[in-house]
């Protein structure tokens, strides 16, 4: 066996280790979780996925493609779900440092570099932090987005690689809509070039068409009614106006700098720069394009922040291997030969500071896992309540109540085909927070609250120590352990 696929195996094996530390270190998921996990739990016992869902907002429609879900229900018939949704997806993430150790081997021809990039695309710190524990469907995306890219850079060697890129970007699309962003950097290689007068295959315009046809049929047979609905608002979930503007703001150059990684960043961009004004490599211009048209997206907001991050970070490992093999074969010219050793010494360690650091410091401090004492408690709802109760809980606890208690919420995080989520939001702040009596019950009484948890996180996003409007005539104290509140809510606003 070759020496660099060794040290790939290696690679491989330390990025998959180091996320099953922290996947296994803690017993939980991510509250983001949870909705997968009740969708694959479902599937596995019934045979197909909860569309009609009797607790989420108290009875709604969903619409997703439920590829994942099935693919997560199949292991876990072997496995077990809870372990199945630990280790899968994290093997998924992994995998993509050797995704990318063969597209930077194509474009440099240097081993050396494209095992640095496969080790930097390893602990690119957004796409390491954000899919430790949150069984996201992103960490079989990325990878097959770029396996798919590696596939197309290709396919002018043989039949097997275009056969590879349907396949694949059938199985991609029925993952997630995000692949209309490979169609858009498609296009705009194209463009580019036709602008350089550089030579374009047949199957470089074929599989194209192929695309956007298959990805508009998919996602309008699947999201038909969400647009029928929501129009253009489906392009952002239908999310309510407070979180879209939340999750576009308050971020700066820095910490944008460091969830993609430093290192990468600021040297793809010298390669982006080359690649427009320097060099003509089509396979360059066709990961320029894709950093292009994800910045874009970005731009215009038609994609999420952690969406476009995680994959301007991978681009930028990938352009990042050019930049390597350029300048080691500048300093073996050069009389610094000699200390080409410790060149690559320091760029290993301001990875490891600036990359691998950061991304364990992100999952670290991340918060967003339940305590064991918020599982029980959820769990002595299940138990202890009526099974046509409704629960008040903060949105983003919304699907572990359902998940573990199988109670009715008011609200979680998924907001497609839901009318007016902006209000809803609203009302559940104020319901937390509201100083009058008479307000807080009168909301209760709207959505046929019978139960309010109060938990850490509610307390710290809603301010709050205590049901402001609590009293003893309509409202019983039913639980109270680690920090977590339970009450009943027993008065009805008449008139």
């Amino acid at each position: 066996m070759k020496k660099e696929y060794i040290i790939l195996g290696l690679i491989f094996t330390l990025t998959l280790s180091a996320r099953l530390y922290f996947a296994f270190n803690s017993g939980n998921f991510d509250y983001d979780a949870y909705f997968n996990l009740r969708q694959s739990q479902y599937i596995m016992q019934q045979g197909f996925p909860d569309y009609n869902d009797q607790y989420s907002y108290g009875g709604r429609f969903y619409t997703f493609l439920p590829l994942f879900h099935y693919v997560l229900a199949l292991f876990g018939f072997v496995f077990g779900l809870e372990f199945t949704a630990k280790l899968l997806p994290n093997i998924f993430a992994a995998s993509l440092s050797i995704i990318v150790y063969f597209i930077s081997k194509h474009i440099t021809k240097d081993e050396a570099a494209s095992l640095v990039s496969a080790f930097i695309s390893g602990f690119v710190p957004v796409f390491f932090s954000e899919t430790i524990n949150t069984v996201s469907v992103f960490t079989a995306v990325v990878p097959i987005m770029f396996f798919l890219m590696y596939n197309f850079i290709n396919i002018k060697k043989g039949q097997k690689y275009i056969i590879n890129y349907i396949i694949f970007f059938v199985i991609l699309t029925l993952l997630h809509p995000s692949s209309i962003l490979l169609i858009l950097a498609i296009y705009f290689y194209l463009m580019l070039c036709k602008i350089e007068k550089m030579k374009i295959t047949k199957a470089e315009l074929e599989l194209p068409i192929f695309s956007i046809f298959f990805w508009l049929w998919a996602n309008l047979m699947v999201y038909k009614k969400a647009f029928l609905v929501h129009g253009l608002a489906v392009v952002w979930q239908n999310l309510p106006f407070m979180l879209f503007k939340q999750n576009f703001e308050g971020i700066n150059i820095i910490q944008a700098l460091l969830k993609i990684s430093l290192i990468p960043f600021l040297f793809g961009l010298f390669i982006i720069y080359k690649g427009f004004f320097g060099e003509r490599k089509k396979a360059t211009y066709f990961f320029v394009s894709f950093a292009f048209s994800t910045a874009i997206m970005l731009w215009l907001k038609l994609i999420s922040l952690t969406m476009g991050f995680i994959f301007l970070g991978v681009v930028l490992a990938i352009l990042f291997s050019q930049f390597y093999a350029k300048l080691f074969n500048y300093i073996e010219k050069t009389k610094l030969a000699n200390f080409k050793h410790y060149f690559v010494i320091g760029i290993i360690m301001v990875f490891l500071i600036t990359s691998v650091l950061p991304s364990i410091f992100d999952t670290i401090n991340r918060g967003h896992i339940p305590a064991d004492s918020e599982i029980s408690a959820m769990k002595w709802i299940e138990a202890n309540t009526p099974e046509d109760s409704t629960v008040l809980t903060s949105p983003e606890e919304g699907h572990m109540m359902i998940y573990y208690a199988m109670r009715k919420d008011v609200a979680d995080t998924n907001f497609l085909l839901i009318n007016n989520p902006g209000e809803r939001m609203q009302d559940i702040n104020s319901m937390y927070r509201a100083r009058f009596k008479t307000q807080g019950i009168s909301l209760l009484n709207k959505y046929e609250i019978n139960y309010i948890y109060l938990s850490p996180m509610a307390k710290t996003l809603y301010n709050v120590k205590d049901i402001p409007y609590n009293d003893q005539e309509c409202f019983k104290e039913v639980y109270s352990k680690g920090g977590i509140d339970i009450y009943s809510s027993l008065c009805i606003l008449e008139g």
